[in-house]
């Protein structure tokens, strides 16, 4: 089974939304992590599922489970709309696919596919020059949730682009050292380019321009695609220095991250 990827933190000219997810069946994660497929019917306010299953005699029988009871219930694969603003998104229709995609969370509250998609509205509300909206999407997402959700690595990354781009900074500045803290090395390798990105913010050119290449260094064997980022973030702050070894960095994106969309990128500045 294919889960949904975003992949985030590029330049505007960069940013892709990826929607990849293959036929399987809605299934809810017992406590006892027995895993229970089915038609998931409804997720009630109180947070208890409501689901149908297949019974060994052929018929079927309705289930339901109380918050409390269960981990996690899973839409899969999610509605149409989720595809049709995820296209939306990638062909840089922002509203339409904001309007495509506020039907999918709000249809689909606590089903996982909701998350998803106010991802991708956060980062179209931002595009729209609506910051704060964006912000508002992972207050959304803990209401349903609970605030420990902002916590988990993903949430956390994009609750940081979404801060950044209002300049809340204080706020953002713990999301931060929590993640690179606590969080699995690409997520923190990303926080470190979003703290580098603060700072650049704060015309803090120097500061940033070492969140950058702790990065691309610290992080080089296990920071995903955060590295040629930081490596390609590093170059723009030499650029603006006018310090001619941002050259150097560019060809280092280019020569040795070729699959990766900051590699077109740095190719323009060589």
């Amino acid at each position: 089974m294919t889960r949904t990827k975003c992949n985030w933190g590029l330049t505007a000219a960069a940013m892709l939304f990826v929607g990849v997810w293959t036929a399987s069946a809605d299934y809810v994660i017992l406590n006892n992590d027995t895993r229970l497929e089915g038609q998931i019917q409804r997720r009630k306010l109180d947070g208890t599922v409501v689901i149908k299953v297949s019974r060994a005699d052929g018929g079927s029988a309705v289930q339901e489970f109380a918050k409390g009871s269960y981990k996690s219930a899973v839409c899969d694969p999610p509605p149409p709309e989720f595809a049709v603003g995820v296209k939306a998104a990638n062909d840089k229709q922002w509203q339409a696919a904001i309007d495509a995609l506020e039907k999918v969370a709000d249809d689909k509250q606590g089903l996982e596919v909701d998350k998803q998609a106010r991802y991708v509205i956060a980062r179209c509300l931002i595009q729209l020059g609506k910051a704060p909206d964006a912000v508002a999407q992972f207050d959304k997402i803990a209401k349903i949730y609970g605030e420990e959700i902002r916590k988990d690595p993903q949430v956390a990354v994009e609750y940081a682009n979404a801060l950044l781009a209002a300049k809340q900074n204080t706020k953002l500045s713990g999301v931060l050292d929590d993640i690179i803290k606590d969080a699995p090395r690409p997520a923190a390798a990303k926080a470190q380019n979003l703290r580098g990105q603060m700072r650049e913010q704060q015309g803090q050119l120097d500061a940033a321009l070492l969140d950058y290449m702790r990065t691309a260094y610290f992080f080089s064997r296990d920071g995903g695609d955060a590295v040629p980022e930081g490596l390609y973030r590093a170059a723009k702050v030499l650029d603006l220095k006018r310090d001619p070894r941002a050259k150097m960095l560019y060809k280092q994106v280019v020569d040795g991250y070729r699959d990766s969309p900051y590699a077109r990128e740095a190719a323009g500045h060589i």
